[in-house]
């Protein structure tokens, strides 16, 4: 087991990771560590946004593990663009 240590100022919702093709289809316990309190209201917006994610993706059938979505994203960009 390794760790993956960085700091970063979170500007949007979500965090990127970078050389993340070697984390692909691995378990792996995030931890964010802040040194402030909350912003009042903020967290129960996105909690909310969360909670409907969830229920949406519920009604979703399972993909398959052996499913390549890499390669079905490359065909996706490889059309568009």
């Amino acid at each position: 087991m390794y760790a993956i240590e960085f700091e970063t100022d979170i500007t949007g919702k979500y965090l990127e990771l970078k050389e993340w093709q070697s984390l692909l289809n691995k378990h792996a316990r995030v931890i964010i560590l802040v040194d402030e309190e909350p912003v009042s209201g903020e967290a129960s917006e996105d909690l909310g946004e969360f909670q409907a994610l969830q229920t949406t993706r519920r009604s979703k059938p399972e993909v398959a593990k052996d499913v390549a979505v890499v390669s079905m994203e490359d065909d996706i960009n490889n059309d568009v663009f």
